[in-house]
């Protein structure tokens, strides 16, 4: 499998995992956004065309607030903290809104549905911007030339999957169950994010920039890359790791 692997992607043996962890990691993230973007869709489709455009200021505003907290927490928070945190928050959101949509009255479904249009947009800028931004963090520039190619195209597989998930379990399971889905995917790939973390550090012995809170300089990379909302299949160029840095380096 290696040597097939190393035919297509120019990958030295000792990347070989960590190319896979990178692959799966973007193919469930795209896979865990994808299960709940037609949701959204459907729910932009079914409430009248004079509320669409408050849905759009409404996911502006909570974008920027959203975008104000992020960057706070980012450069408070240890670089091995932050990305499970932030998956973990996912998973509660997204629990909140499998509850409120399998509880509430159907004037509550109307609110929750729109809260959940605003959500679902707030969720895929973040879900992209934190993954390339993990990747620019783990791969040198040289290494991202030669890999980034093939982990992209675990997020085509994963959008391709998570729509098809929801095509063929949408009548069966409901909206609701769907997201509690979702939910799950996430949590697989929080898992393995804190997998490659590991791997990454033990080959590259980056413990030590891979603590402490994030340098002005690398937070405004960070809130950069998460706005305008990056594509979720194509990679950023990168022009310097965002969650670890030498320390030789750091400006205060």
């Amino acid at each position: 499998m290696k040597d097939v692997l190393q035919k297509i992607v120019d990958v030295r043996a000792a990347e070989v995992r960590a190319l896979w962890l990178g692959f799966a990691f973007h193919f469930l993230i795209l896979t865990a956004y994808y299960i709940i973007k037609p949701i959204r869709d459907s729910i932009a489709a079914s409430n009248r065309l004079e509320t669409l455009p408050w849905m759009f200021t409404a996911t502006l505003i909570v974008m920027l607030i959203a975008n104000t907290i992020f960057a706070a927490i980012v450069a408070r928070m240890e670089r091995r903290k932050f990305i499970p945190f932030a998956y973990a928050f996912f998973i509660l959101v997204l629990a909140l809104f499998f509850v409120l949509m399998r509880t509430g009255s159907p004037g509550q479904q109307v609110w929750t549905g729109r809260a959940f249009y605003v959500w679902v947009s707030v969720f895929n800028l973040f879900n992209t911007a934190i993954f390339w931004a993990f990747m620019t963090d783990l791969f040198t520039v040289e290494q991202g030339k030669r890999l980034y190619a093939f982990i992209a195209v675990g997020g085509t597989l994963g959008a391709i999957a998570g729509a098809y998930i929801t095509k063929n379990l949408i009548r069966g399971m409901g909206p609701a169950n769907l997201v509690a889905i979702s939910a799950f995917w996430c949590g697989f790939s929080q898992t393995t994010s804190q997998k490659e973390t590991e791997l990454r550090l033990l080959e590259n012995n980056q413990s030590a920039e891979l603590r402490g809170p994030v340098s002005p300089t690398s937070r405004a990379r960070l809130i950069y890359s998460a706005w305008p909302p990056p594509s979720c299949f194509t990679p950023p160029r990168q022009h310097g790791r965002i969650f670890s840095r030498p320390l030789s380096r750091a400006k205060r």
